[in-house]
């Protein structure tokens, strides 16, 4: 750009002023200026544009090349990351005092491993009430219970308050049969479609748990409600299958049961039953779990040692299965 105390065309006093020198000075003008515009895109760019490209990285790295440059200095080059990890879920029910089962998991390591116990699912917030209602329905031994949310969570004491919000036990149906790879079709009836489900949850090596239904899905599946209507009404997407897996803090697994002692002519008392719950790892491909141990404890209420005796055997003899979830990782 032209220096602008330079003129663009020198004369002298009393020099004509020709056409030519006329037109030249519009085009210097004309070049000044373009040349002052692209001086000043110029600037912008280098102080501006350019550096904002560079606003997601520190030090001309961004966030993806520090963490890959930090874990070259520091993680150890044998570590696996996720690329083989696995995860399997087995249902077990156990049924003696010393019981033991192998799962082949085929996980090619020694797993992580989880334990929970499934808990009877009926009144757990409603202190009982339908269990009162109905007890035709045996529903204090249910474990897993299929249950329209929207009507039936209150109702069945499975809506929990977590200070002001309200939480229904259980996952939705649609969920649930996605995770168990169980395919249907919009024309198939609930009644199919909760078969299906129930098969795949309890296929080999997972054993078979105490299940129900609740009035309206039993209700639904009388009527051969189908799926496409579900939908179409707006329930579908609030059917829920509800497990209570409880963790196993330990290896004891802890149980109160009321015995009613009127053939001993003996009140009613509260027996605790303990089992002890040990894991251990066969080999990369199997993982054993045992049960065993099982105490029963009677509280001293003044009986004699044959009277003890003689309802730890009728406690052993009442004492419900005992049904895992076991959760493997690797």
């Amino acid at each position: 750009m032209q220096n602008q105390t330079t003129p663009y065309i020198t004369r002298n006093p009393g020099d004509l002023l020709a056409a030519g020198d006329w037109n030249q000075l519009q085009l210097d003008i004309k070049d000044d200026i373009l040349a002052a515009k692209e001086a000043a895109k110029e600037e912008i760019r280098e102080e501006g544009v350019n550096l904002a490209g560079n606003s997601e990285k520190f030090d001309n790295q961004s966030s993806t090349e520090w963490v890959a440059q930090l874990d070259e200095r520091y993680a150890q080059k044998i570590h696996d990351h996720e690329e083989i990890a696995g995860y399997r879920r087995y249902i077990k029910r156990f049924t003696e005092d010393d019981d033991v089962v192998l799962l082949e998991h085929g996980l090619g390591r020694y797993p992580l491993v989880d334990v929970y116990e499934l808990k009877e699912l009926i009144g757990l917030t409603n202190d009982g009430k339908i269990l009162e209602e109905c007890p035709e329905l045996e529903l204090d031994t249910c474990k897993l219970f299929v249950y329209y949310g929207h009507r039936e969570a209150e109702r069945y004491g499975l809506m929990g308050n977590v200070y002001r919000q309200k939480i229904k036990i259980g996952v939705p149906l649609e969920v649930f049969l996605a995770e168990l790879s169980v395919d249907y079709e919009d024309d198939d009836t609930l009644g199919d479609v909760l078969n299906d489900m129930l098969d795949a949850f309890m296929e080999d090596p997972n054993d078979e748990i105490t299940h129900c239904r609740s009035d309206w899905i039993e209700e639904s599946v009388k009527d051969r409600r189908k799926v496409e209507e579900l939908k179409q009404a707006d329930e579908w997407a609030d059917i829920k299958v509800a497990l209570l897996p409880v963790q196993v803090r330990g290896s004891r697994v802890r149980a109160k049961i009321t015995m009613e002692l009127s053939e001993m002519d003996l009140p009613p008392i509260d027996v605790e039953i303990i089992r002890r719950v040990e894991i251990a790892h066969i080999n990369y491909e199997t993982t054993a779990v045992f049960v065993e141990d099982t105490q029963i404890i009677v509280p001293d209420n003044g009986f004699n040692d044959e009277q003890k005796e003689e309802i730890r055997k009728k406690a052993s003899d009442d004492m419900k299965p005992l049904d895992l979830m076991i959760l493997l990782r690797s």
